[in-house]
């Protein structure tokens, strides 16, 4: 996870699939959230602070433009996650 948080950056000059991104990437970084952070599910981290949570957000707003930008309300299959 730290390796994750260390080296993670999605400000990259790629058009990427939206829905692949949404449930593996996004998904998964909200998932590695909630373990780290709820000690129901055994994997509390004392010394993680959100850091996957605020890499998701940034994620999830370099992908708005798919679902902001398209005229039928249906998200754009690619688009580039360069700049926010």
């Amino acid at each position: 996870m730290r390796k994750v948080i260390r080296h993670v950056n999605f400000n990259l000059p790629h058009r990427i699939q939206v829905f692949e991104v949404v449930i593996r990437m996004l998904g998964g970084l909200l998932s590695a959230h909630i373990f780290a952070t709820d000690p129901n599910y055994g994997f509390f981290l004392n010394w993680y602070h959100n850091e996957l949570l605020n890499l998701a957000e940034d994620l999830a707003q370099r992908l708005v433009p798919a679902f902001k930008e398209s005229p039928t309300g249906i998200p754009w299959p690619r688009v580039r996650i360069c700049s926010i």
